[in-house]
């Protein structure tokens, strides 16, 4: 039985059904593909993600899709990244999935690149993690953004709050500190700051694979650059799926 049923602000390829292939233009960030679908009966669904055609080198891409399963009239959403593909799977009787350019700020040359969303019945397969990048991290002077990277000057702080009704597990930050800088004692460290404002303190420099579990009152995440250099601040927050 199918129900599905499109909103579409770009270019729809498709046909109805639970799968849509459109185009996004990173010169139209408001545009992109969007999907509803009312299953069936309800259980556990899987949308599957990729981006196509994608230009690197000198080009700005930014996938990002929003998903939002419902169960009697309860509302589960979940936003990721893209930009490689991923599947994710939720419990609902319904779904809608919106895909979106959200590179406007970035530093690069608009092009012109295809979505596909599908969505089907059954768990995705495997266990590993869902990635979202920090978005809209600005340089100095507003020249431009880089996705997932935040820049912090010398001997400054920067907080960035924790995203909300992302299904968001933990968190990773590196940033890169020369074997000078670590001679002379400087360091960079994150802080999780709570609701009720305890902290908890983790040196990205000296464990820059680690995923840092983020408890459920944790509200800001502050970056602190303690050299005498601007650095750059990788963050990504691991999701469930």
């Amino acid at each position: 039985m199918n129900m599905a049923k499109f909103d579409l602000g770009g270019e729809n390829i498709g046909k109805d059904g639970w799968g849509l292939y459109a185009n996004l233009d990173t010169s139209t960030p408001t545009k992109g593909g969007h999907i509803s679908a009312i299953f069936p009966k309800a259980g556990i669904y899987t949308v599957q993600l990729s981006a196509i055609g994608v230009v690197a080198g000198g080009f700005k891409s930014n996938p990002m899709a929003d998903i939002k399963w419902t169960l009697e009239g309860q509302v589960q959403r979940r936003l990721i990244s893209i930009t490689q593909g991923t599947s994710i799977s939720g419990v609902g009787e319904a779904a809608t999935v919106t895909v979106y350019d959200d590179s406007a700020l970035m530093i690069g040359s608009d092009q012109t690149y295809q979505i596909l969303i599908q969505m089907g019945l059954g768990n995705r397969t495997g266990a590993d993690p869902l990635y979202y990048p920090v978005i809209d991290c600005r340089l100095p002077g507003g020249f431009g953004v880089h996705a997932g990277a935040a820049h912090v000057a010398a001997h400054s702080t920067r907080t960035l709050f924790v995203p909300r009704d992302l299904g968001i597990m933990g968190v990773n930050v590196y940033t890169t500190l020369t074997e000078a800088e670590i001679a002379a004692g400087e360091s960079a460290t994150m802080r999780l700051i709570s609701a009720t404002g305890s902290v908890l303190t983790w040196d990205v420099a000296k464990y820059p694979e680690a995923f840092v579990p983020i408890p459920v009152n944790m509200n800001n995440l502050t970056l602190v650059n303690n050299t005498g250099l601007a650095k750059w601040f990788g963050v990504a927050y691991k999701i469930d799926g």
